[in-house]
Order: structure tokens, then C-alpha cells, then sequence
């Protein structure tokens, strides 16, 4: 029930960074666990990154999703602080453009 961005991209083989807007060490393990079981034995260890953190129980998605279009843009997640209020309609936006652009920061 809790989204998460989780990428190889910039890692060594076997190492897995965690983009978490809802930072819990048990959301953590869960995570560990489910990474593991799709690397298999090339699992080396998760790198937990601080992100902006997101201010209720509801935005893990959206934070997810602009996470991972940073990182396809090659930009890094964690330089940005984005603009919580203009977060969704930029996601509905790009869903109806049918293209994924950068989310509004701050």
C-alpha cells in the first residue's frame, strides 16, 4: 500500500537505490525483501537516499513517479524539492499529453 522508487541507475552491479518519500526502516526491510527476490543472487545491498519527504498518507505515488522521471531525465532526485500543490495536476497533465515531463519544483 506504500509506493516507492527504487533504480540501479549510477550503481555498482548489485547495489539498488531507495527513493522513499515516506521514510520508515520497516517500509525499508519490505523493500529489501521484495529487491532481493527479483536480483536474486546478484543482490549486494539497498542505499536508502533522503528525498523530500511528502506531508500526508496519500502522495507516495506521485512522489514515486516524479522520483523515477528525474532519474530518466538524468537529473537526481534528492536535488530537488518539488512543488507539492502542482504535483498532481502535473501528473494528470503529462497522463493526458501522453508524455512524462519533469515535475514543478520549488
Amino acid at each position: 500500500m506504500h509506493w516507492v522508487c527504487v533504480s540501479s541507475i549510477g550503481c555498482t552491479p548489485g547495489i539498488v537505490k531507495l527513493y522513499d518519500s515516506l521514510y520508515h526502516d520497516i517500509i525499508e526491510e519490505e523493500v529489501t525483501e521484495q529487491v532481493k527476490s527479483l536480483m536474486a543472487d546478484s543482490y549486494i545491498g539497498l542505499v536508502n537516499v533522503p528525498v523530500q519527504q511528502q506531508l500526508n498518507g496519500s502522495d507516495c505515488g506521485v512522489f514515486a513517479v516524479a522520483f523515477s522521471t528525474s532519474l530518466v531525465y538524468g537529473f537526481h532526485p534528492q536535488d530537488y524539492t518539488f512543488d507539492i500543490p502542482n504535483m498532481r495536476p502535473h501528473l494528470c497533465q503529462c497522463l493526458r499529453m501522453g508524455e512524462l515531463t519533469m515535475f514543478p519544483t520549488i
